[in-house]
């Protein structure tokens, strides 16, 4: 026999089952569509077979409850039998005032003061701002899982081990602030190396950032003009990878061509302009973003003989050549026997693996959160670090240097704040020290430190024929007087090193043009075993010569005779 608390039970399941089979539709919110500028209705309807759904229709669709009911029809909805009492019913529904208002948008990132994620928000508006997902363009964007701490004490031991896996994870913290920077060009940081070198783990750890980190959510160069578009725009003040450029169809020309448009279109921030009509159509809009990006292949991007990139792609695609995997891959920090690298390296990939698959896209909303509180104050602290990071690589001298200097600058800027704000795996005197290795390692791809090189040796050719340039001055002697102002080093023979000119290292850089130019040019010397290396395998000797206007025992870049194949030296 049926109690009284389990008839209740039952009278209560046959209410709720009656109400469901009644058809309901209200008009939840009047959305404002703030990249078309048009508004729609949201209507919430109840399904046949139970369940209620969304159904968005054009505010014109007022004038049109005829079209709105096909609409309903289509999508599932619970409406009356007779087409006539529907459209009378849905008629009803679309008189009564919208319960909301609602702004939405495809285009994350920076809107007013706040910072707009899929699914949560940090702006202040008297309507609720949505992002809408293309789950057919991106769709890992915003998923979640895990939480921060994990994601940071996973990925803490690999980035110590990894310059390039620590600049990777700030490329999406560094798209955040260009606009706090002032900045509308982004960058293109291009990993190219052998196969299993951690290309593509590196790429997967930026995204776990913000998303989904799996291999199948990366985008490949093997994208259409305007998926690009979207992607970017869709990933605005944030970033985006492109994985294996190898997938990079078509003929040597047209994959060059391929390379071009993404060097110059995702860092530009803007996709094909498109006439007034034809941008009516959501699907053709005009879009605009700012964000960095990271992209990997296996060969250079200047990949074929004679086919040179002009120094405005250079600077937009920066080109970064990683260790081999029999020296750790991406984990060059890692010390031993090559052996010892190889099982470290393999350990610490494996760490990243099971770290990002269990916890990504939790880390980009605290820092957001973080950044939107401090939005104004902080923008003088990012242009001071930016600046600090610009003349500690010596880039203050020339635009083009300081242009390329300063996408890493904005990168170091990102991570010394993640990390004050607590959502970056390293702290911030690591993140600057491997920020300034993978600047230093870009700068000798971005220009042909080969031709540099070359041009040096033949200007120092001519120029060591030249007693009042370089003098000789052995051991023990000073630098004559009257070439105390004219003089650039001085030729020298030794029992350990035989011959040499040693050369003053402001003159050094002054003959190659920039200071990181220089920088590249003596550590490709250094490779070729031409600079005779000083204590601690520094590449600057000090030697004390007197004569030379310089205090104690300055340090000079010495350089063996067989750098200068054909020229006469101290031996003569």
């Amino acid at each position: 026999m049926m109690n009284h608390k389990n008839r209740a039970r039952a009278n209560t399941g046959l209410h709720n089952k009656t109400l469901a089979l009644i058809p309901n539709v209200r008009v939840t919110a009047l959305v404002h569509d703030i990249d078309q500028n048009k508004y729609a209705l949201e209507l919430k309807f109840r399904k046949v077979g139970g369940g209620s759904e969304s159904l968005l229709v054009p505010r014109a669709a007022l004038g049109r409850p005829g079209d709105v009911v096909k609409d309903l029809l289509n999508a599932g909805a619970l409406l009356p039998n007779d087409p006539q009492s529907a459209v009378g019913f849905v008629t009803d529904a679309l008189k009564q005032p919208p319960e909301h208002e609602v702004a939405t948008t495809r285009r994350g990132g920076w809107h007013e003061q706040g910072f707009l994620g899929r699914g949560w928000t940090t702006v202040k508006s008297t309507k609720q701002l949505r992002l809408l997902a293309n789950s057919s363009v991106d769709e890992c964007l915003g998923l979640t899982s895990g939480d921060l701490e994990s994601w940071l004490n996973g990925l803490r031991e690999p980035c110590l081990n990894s310059d390039i896996l620590t600049v990777g994870i700030g490329l999406p913290f560094a798209g955040a602030l260009l606009e706090l920077a002032g900045e509308d060009e982004g960058a293109i940081l291009h990993l190219r190396g052998e196969s299993s070198g951690g290309k593509s783990l590196t790429g997967r750890a930026l995204q776990s950032v913000f998303g989904r980190a799996r291999k199948s959510d990366l985008a490949t160069f093997d994208i259409t003009d305007r998926a690009l578009e979207e992607l970017c725009f869709a990933r605005n003040d944030l970033a985006v990878v492109f994985d294996e450029e190898g997938r990079n169809k078509g003929s040597q020309h047209q994959r060059r061509e391929r390379r071009r448009v993404i060097a110059f279109t995702v860092p530009s921030g803007r996709g094909m302009m498109r006439s007034v009509k034809a941008a009516q159509d959501s699907g053709l809009a005009n879009l605009t973003w700012k964000l960095f990006a990271l992209s990997s292949g296996e060969t250079p991007l200047d990949d074929q003989p004679g086919d040179r990139r002009v120094a405005g792609e250079k600077v937009r695609h920066i080109d970064i050549e990683i260790p081999g995997r029999e020296t750790g891959g991406i984990f060059n920090l890692v010390e031993g026997s090559p052996e010892k690298k190889r099982r470290e390296a393999a350990r610490l990939a494996a760490l990243v693996e099971d770290t990002i698959a269990d916890n990504h896209g939790v880390a980009i909303r605290v820092f957001a959160e973080k950044l939107a509180a401090q939005r104004d104050a902080l923008k003088e602290r990012i242009g001071n670090i930016v600046a600090a990071f610009i003349k500690h690589v010596h880039a203050d001298t020339d635009a083009w240097e300081r242009r390329f200097a300063s996408k890493f600058g904005l990168i170091a800027a990102a991570l010394i704040l993640a990390a004050g704000f607590g959502v970056a795996p390293v702290d911030k005197e690591h993140a600057k020290r491997c920020v300034v290795r993978v600047y230093r390692l870009a700068r000798r791809s971005a220009l042909s430190v080969e031709e540099r090189t070359a041009s040096l040796l033949q200007r120092l050719r001519e120029a060591v024929k030249d007693e009042r340039r370089f003098p000789k001055v052995e051991k023990g002697d000073a630098l004559p007087t009257n070439l105390k102002n004219q003089a650039w080093g001085f030729k020298r023979t030794d029992r350990e090193h035989g011959a040499f000119i040693a050369i003053d290292p402001v003159q050094f850089r002054e003959m190659i043009g920039s200071g990181p130019a220089a920088e590249s040019v003596l550590e490709y010397l250094t490779s070729k075993q031409s600079v005779i290396l000083g204590v601690g395998g520094k590449r600057r000797r000090q030697i004390a010569v007197q004569g030379f206007d310089r205090v104690g025992r300055s340090r000079w870049i010495c350089l063996r005779e067989q750098s200068f194949e054909g020229v006469t030296t101290a031996r003569s």
